[in-house]
């Protein structure tokens, strides 16, 4: 990419001249000598460390309850450890007063928990072992529920299908339930199916969780929160007048009545374990949506050289480590696009103002660019104070879309800033 014009090539010239200059220089109160630019285009390329202050912020968890998804199944991450997503959830119906006749006429088929997904994270077939509870508390629809909550629940496992296996982006997976709660649904109080208020109180909901994946990976699957992607499904068979016919009766998701609780385990001897130990000195960092448990903090420092100089460009790259996974092995893309925020203060790293610029995924480069030409200039003008910059996935909460970058100590992919500027005198 050419970046010079003939209007501001002279210009450029004589500060490429005072440029080196000042690297000649050997006054010890003169700042940035220890930083060694490449020259590119025509622009100045920094990916020294003395340039970048780089770490990993984590979280300690991010709201999982109306995000419109549930995240249910566990995978074995080489880089991040086990990744497992447990989905509570209550079923409710519009229906009012469900009869389903008299109790000798009726006999229960079967009682299935049903969902389609719409992706899935990590490995194509992989298998994970399946675990359904009936809870015992009640959900609060008044309450904001985070990553690490969840309800308490009978331990008994009510789901006779034994694994959920995932073989494409988007296929039904059915899961067969006890017969005893399928039976003891069917000869309820009528008084218990009065109102969608009474079905919620007494069948409180439920735990929808994965076991280890043994010597699978494991896979995760993602699934909509829409009432027809996710379904408590009572099949029975009813006689009268010496008829016998088989229907079903549908709970769906009521409302806004369901949360995610995500985990992260297995860390030791990871990267997750290197980033939360050390994250400034860490070879590598990462992004992780599972939660947005992780986000970034970067701050450009060593300024000064630039004061009073008119920035015509500045584009900063930040390069995948394309080393430690592949997309296809773990079906975990990266996001399409990064959000900037400016810090509160400069202890306080939590989200402030939302930036207008966006670093949008270049799959071609394997890197997300960023221009960040106009955050440059006010920097150099002492127009804003330099508190750096928190980037977070924009992909939505209840996700795994993750991005891992190289920092300024990898050598194969550390960031890049690119400066094409011009001194003001």
């Amino acid at each position: 990419m050419k970046y010079i014009t003939s209007k501001t090539s002279k210009n450029l010239i004589f500060t490429c001249f005072i440029l080196l200059f000042s690297f000649g220089c050997k006054k010890t109160n003169d700042t940035g000598l220890d930083i060694l630019p490449d020259s590119r285009d025509g622009a100045i390329v920094y990916t020294s460390d003395t340039v970048f202050t780089i770490s990993t912020l984590q979280q300690d968890s991010v709201q999982t309850s109306e995000q419109g998804y549930h995240l249910f199944g566990t995978y074995k991450d080489p880089n991040l450890g086990k990744i497992k997503a447990t989905t509570f959830v209550q079923f409710g119906s519009t229906k009012s007063n469900i009869d389903f006749g008299f109790n000798d006429s009726l006999k229960l088929d079967s009682l299935v928990l049903a969902f389609k997904t719409g992706n899935y994270y990590g490995v194509k077939g992989d298998s994970v072992p399946i675990i359904v509870n009936r809870l015992t508390q009640d959900f609060d629809a008044s309450k904001i529920y985070y990553g690490f909550d969840e309800l308490t629940y009978d331990p008994q496992n009510l789901a006779v299908t034994q694994t959920m296996r995932l073989d494409s982006a988007s296929q039904t997976v059915v899961i067969k339930l006890d017969s005893t709660l399928g039976k003891d649904i069917l000869y309820t109080d009528r008084a218990n199916l009065a109102t969608n208020s009474a079905i919620l109180s007494y069948l409180k909901g439920f735990r929808i969780a994965a076991g280890d994946p043994n010597n699978n990976k494991g896979v995760v699957a993602e699934v909509s929160a829409v009432t027809s992607d996710l379904q408590l499904i009572l099949y029975y068979t009813r006689t009268q007048a010496d008829t016998a016919f088989k229907t079903y009766e549908v709970f769906s998701v009521s409302g806004n009545r369901y949360f995610n609780k995500l985990e992260q385990l297995e860390t030791t001897g990871t990267l997750q374990e290197q980033i939360k130990t050390d994250p400034l000195t860490a070879e590598t960092y990462g992004i992780i949506t599972a939660g947005n448990v992780n986000k970034m903090f970067f701050r450009i420092d060593n300024l000064e050289m630039f004061s009073g100089s008119g920035i015509s460009l500045a584009e900063l790259e930040l390069k995948m480590d394309t080393t430690l996974y592949t997309f296809a092995d773990y079906n975990l893309p990266p996001p399409s696009s990064l959000l900037v925020y400016e810090p509160v203060s400069t202890t306080d790293k939590t989200e402030g103002s939302k930036g207008n610029v966006i670093g949008v995924y270049n799959s071609t480069r394997k890197s997300y660019v960023f221009d960040i030409s106009l955050y440059l200039q006010q920097l150099v003008s002492n127009r804003l104070e330099n508190r750096g910059l928190l980037l977070v996935s924009s992909a939505r909460t209840n996700s795994l879309y993750r991005a891992v970058f190289g920092n300024s100590k990898n050598l194969n992919f550390k960031p890049e800033l690119k400066i094409l500027y011009t001194k003001i005198n």
